[in-house]
Formats: structure tokens, C-alpha cells, sequence
């Protein structure tokens, strides 16, 4: 998390591969009713206009960010993930306090 700003979870970390499959099915359903309101709405600009919206928007290729509903699946998988990051955002953070307060020390 410290170095790539992302976590890859060892299977033993039980976050449930049943949850995260309900999780990517709602998103995927919740991308195809976005993009099928853009072509309703017929909007112009080529594909990667269809990605500059508040509910989705395009990073990079094959990379979007996409604005979930509040479902029950949704809300327990980022409840699990808070869980899991808490510790170790709390550990980076004391970690950055520490070497901040030996830079002033060093001054």
C-alpha cells in the first residue's frame, strides 16, 4: 500500500470471492445503464466522451472510475476493505509522524 497505492490480498484474507462477484456483476450492470443512458442521450464526442461524466469517468485504457449505488453487497465489501486498510493506513501515518518529527530534530 505504501509503495503502489494498492493492495493485492492473499487468499487467506477471507473478504469472500462470492461478495466480490456480486460486487463486479452490479458494476458491470451499473456501467451498461450508464452507457446505455449516453447513447439515449446520444452524445457526441466519440468514445471516450461517453467516459466524462460524475457517474464514470475514463483513467486510462481499460481503467474507469464508476460511481456505485449504496447496494448491500457494495456497502459490506468496502466495510471488509476499511477493515482490512485501517491498520495499515494507521501504520504508514505514524511512520510518516516519526520521520517527520526526526527531520525537525535534525534542523
Amino acid at each position: 500500500l505504501r509503495k503502489d497505492g494498492f493492495v493485492v490480498l492473499p487468499p487467506e484474507v477471507n473478504v469472500g470471492a462470492g461478495l466480490v462477484g456480486e460486487v463486479a456483476a452490479e458494476a458491470r450492470d451499473r456501467m451498461a445503464v450508464l452507457l446505455q443512458a449516453v447513447e439515449v442521450a446520444e452524445i457526441e464526442g466519440g468514445a471516450e466522451a461517453r467516459y466524462l461524466f460524475a457517474e464514470i469517468c475514463h483513467r486510462q485504457s481499460r481503467r474507469w472510475d464508476l460511481k456505485m449505488e449504496d447496494t448491500p453487497a457494495w456497502l459490506d465489501l468496502c466495510s471488509r476493505a476499511v477493515q482490512l486498510a485501517a491498520p495499515v493506513i494507521q501504520e504508514i501515518q505514524e511512520v510518516q509522524e516519526i520521520q517527520e518529527i526526526q527531520e525537525v530534530q535534525e534542523i
